[in-house]
């Protein structure tokens, strides 16, 4: 009879620990899974920033048309390769290319961030003769002043 309860007691606790740690083993599977996409998706994101910064080194002229067109095209294949990595991930299929979904998110990160779009400037350039501040450092500046107050420069001499 001892023998049978201590037998009992030990696949009670044998069936406790497994229903306990049964959440454990199987969130450590999903946590893995979460992570890789996690991790997928930081990288897409940096790709379309890079993708951004690329346009933008394009449009100020530091960046000739085919560096740009060859460092574009590969930024674009690894981003279709992670956002088919993520697809498989999440179980979803995509009716439209790839290539339309990546240039809506990087338009969509373009308009959210319109600090990255080349600077026009408010107002023309005016001499410095003209100007209330130093063309320089853009401290203030007097009519009477033959020097900027900030930085020494030297201002031109009206006529």
């Amino acid at each position: 009879m001892d023998f049978t309860v201590l037998l009992a007691c030990g696949l009670l606790l044998i069936g406790c620990g497994l229903y306990i740690g049964r959440p454990l083993l199987g969130r450590r599977s999903n946590i893995l899974g979460r992570t890789n996409a996690r991790q997928l998706t930081e990288r897409k994101e940096q790709l379309y920033s890079s993708i951004i910064e690329l346009e933008f080194d394009r449009e100020l002229g530091k960046l000739p048309e085919d560096d740009f067109l060859r460092m574009r095209s590969e930024l674009e294949t690894e981003a279709l390769a992670i956002i088919h990595q993520l697809d498989q991930l999440n179980g979803q299929t995509s009716p439209d290319s790839l290539e339309q979904r990546i240039e809506r998110e990087v338009a969509a990160l373009q308009v959210e961030h319109p600090q990255k779009q080349p600077l026009q400037p408010l107002l023309p350039p005016m001499s410095t003769t003209q100007a209330k501040f130093c063309g320089q450092c853009g401290g203030p500046r007097s009519t009477e002043d033959r020097f900027c107050t900030q930085c020494g420069k030297a201002f031109e001499e009206t006529t």
